[in-house]
């Protein structure tokens, strides 16, 4: 029998994507499947498209690690899909075939597919995903993120999410998940992600990635999170008192070295010209992530002075 799969998917104003999201749940052939909708207060038709396809709906307008715990602690399956309400599963038998990788090893405690644009996507779009899936192609033993099935076993046994997490919720857990001694298989069938269509929307998803992590007061933990969310690597132990600003010039020139590697095979082998893109993303990441660190680094300073 094939094992159930709960998908969790937390939303906020989200009409645009989420009926495409959970049609593509809807239509796989797989017939062991729960949706569960956690809402943080939506204030448009989103509540209403997915009464459509769940009467799991849940209301949490708590940190997005407490949204998704919420939905864990409502559902049954033995998979959890960890997953956001602009994703599209590709075709029918995509559930299927993502499912089977938990077969390769029993050790295996998620599955973390690769993902695309839409294929109508703006140039930001595909240069982000470009980028992204140059990253993981480049990063070995990349720390998975959202948008993955994990084993309930191995969710559990770690309990769960950090409720207090706002980003990076899921980068947490699957560091912990695999700390734990689970491991990652890396699916190539990739999920469509409608996510990052212009630059304000990268622009603002920067911000409040920034701003969450340095609200952050624990610094080891800020450490431990920052180095996740930017390197996709697990940091070691004996490096949890490395410096944010350290963690950050790190990322960085890896980042612009993997967008300059990519940038020269995506124009010279696939005539791909999003990658002209790719040096004002790089360009704003770094400023954003920059100028939020200095300013905290300057406000704790001042601080300890008073």
């Amino acid at each position: 029998m094939l094992p159930k799969v709960s998908f969790i998917i937390p939303a906020l104003n989200r009409e645009r994507t989420i009926g495409v999201c959970l049609e593509s749940i809807a239509n796989q052939d797989y017939p062991n499947l729960e949706i569960v909708i956690v809402d943080g207060g939506s204030l448009d038709s989103t509540v209403e498209i997915a009464s459509e396809y769940t009467s799991k709906i849940f209301f949490d307008n708590g940190p997005l690690g407490c949204a998704r715990q919420t939905g864990a602690n409502n559902s049954t399956g033995e998979i959890l899909g960890i997953f956001d309400s602009d994703i599209i599963l590709p075709s029918p038998n995509w559930l299927r075939k993502a499912v089977q990788q938990f077969n390769k090893n029993k050790n295996i405690g998620v599955v973390w597919p690769v993902n695309k644009a839409p294929q109508n996507a703006s140039i930001v779009s595909r240069c982000y995903f470009n980028f992204w899936n140059k990253r993981l192609e480049k990063t070995h033993g990349a720390l998975p993120g959202g948008n993955s099935l994990v084993l309930r076993k191995a969710y559990d046994e770690v309990n769960g999410f950090n409720v207090q997490l706002h980003f990076g919720e899921d980068m947490d857990l699957m560091h912990r998940i695999v700390r734990h001694g689970f491991q990652v298989a890396i699916f190539n069938y990739p999920i469509i992600h409608d996510s990052m269509h212009t630059l304000k929307e990268f622009t603002r998803k920067q911000v409040w990635g920034a701003s969450s992590l340095l609200s952050i007061i624990d610094e080891k933990t800020k450490a431990k999170m920052l180095d996740a969310c930017m390197t996709w690597k697990i940091m070691g132990e004996n490096n949890t008192s490395l410096a944010s600003r350290h963690i950050l010039k790190e990322a960085f020139l890896r980042h612009i070295l993997i967008g300059l590697e990519g940038m020269i095979e995506g124009l010279t082998k696939d005539r791909d010209y999003s990658w002209l893109v790719i040096p004002l993303l790089l360009g704003i990441r770094t400023l954003i992530y920059g100028s939020f660190f200095v300013s905290g680094f300057f406000r704790k300073k001042i601080g300890l002075r008073a």
